[in-house]
């Protein structure tokens, strides 16, 4: 384990990020960040071509790839975490599920991969229902004080995310809505936020290269994880690492950035292996090794 001195260290702060090409500016609240008691979530989703909206309008799965409006959500994963830099940063569960095509959404069986105690299993698809029934529970469990952390997500997963409670006609007020907009001050969108400085947004992958930072393999064949739930899980991990990036920037501390990879490489050690985990606990090593750190 990586020794701190007691030497006072101040609050990271996220700086207000002007957002290229909209009015205003999304302003991120500063006090929450990475303080001991921060609850924290990062989201991923992942959409594929809708099959009733193609026969509807008229167009092929091929023509619908870069059309979102026309996608259904195919998987997501949720990715929790405690603590902060002047305590114990800890990712206490990484749950992930496939979610059914809108055409098998009354089938009500349910597939979580449950990771928080070291087992999973896949049994099928959970419905949509279902699916935007768990992540609301999850961004309620937040409080009032919790951050929900996305790459790209105000304009992809959270939007996205309303659009399908709208198509299945779920109109009351939930918890998702409270991080919806550019105003959401608990919701952290690292695309935006790495691109403060004046650089245009970066795609996840760009973003993960240049902060040497994996981004696992999602295609092994081999594999027994379904790849949008490996897809899905290495982009929370990804982006929970790029989250204590800024985070020790804005510390003037690496000493933050080394918590958030021991966090990551502790979670890894105690889940099931898998080759889209692994890469990230190694990563961890390599990184503690080449700072000349002790790592547990």
């Amino acid at each position: 384990m990586v020794q701190h001195s007691p030497a006072h260290r101040p609050t990271p702060r996220l700086r207000s990020v002007s957002v290229p090409g909209q009015r205003g500016v999304v302003r991120h609240d500063p006090d929450a960040t990475l303080r001991s008691d921060c609850r924290g979530l990062v989201l991923d989703i992942e959409t594929g071509p809708d099959a009733q909206m193609l026969e509807v309008c008229g167009r092929s799965a091929r023509d619908a790839g870069g059309r979102v409006w026309l996608h259904g959500l195919r998987a997501f994963a949720l990715l929790r975490f405690s603590g902060g830099v002047d305590g114990n940063l800890v990712l206490t569960a990484l749950d992930s599920a496939l979610v059914a095509p809108a055409a098998r959404d009354d089938r009500p069986r349910r597939s979580m991969w449950q990771h928080a105690s070291g087992g999973e299993g896949w049994d099928g698809f959970c419905t949509c229902t279902t699916a935007l029934e768990r992540i609301d529970e999850a961004l309620a469990d937040l409080g009032e004080q919790g951050q929900l952390i996305t790459f790209n997500g105000r304009r992809h997963d959270v939007a996205f995310l309303r659009l399908q409670r709208r198509r299945l006609e779920l109109f009351g007020p939930v918890a998702l809505d409270h991080f919806a907009g550019r105003e959401a001050r608990q919701h952290i969108d690292m695309m935006e936020a790495l691109s403060a400085d004046g650089l245009r947004w970066p795609s996840l992958v760009d973003a993960c290269a240049a902060l040497a930072i994996p981004h696992a393999p999602h295609a092994d064949p081999a594999s027994a994880v379904p790849a949008p739930i490996r897809k899905c899980e290495s982009d929370v991990l990804a982006t929970f690492l790029l989250y204590v990036h800024e985070a020790a920037a804005a510390a003037g501390d690496a000493r933050v950035l080394s918590k958030g990879w021991e966090a990551v490489a502790r979670w890894c050690a105690r889940a099931p292996l898998h080759a889209h985990r692994v890469v990230f606990a190694e990563a961890a090593v390599l990184r503690a090794a080449g700072r000349g750190e002790r790592f547990p």
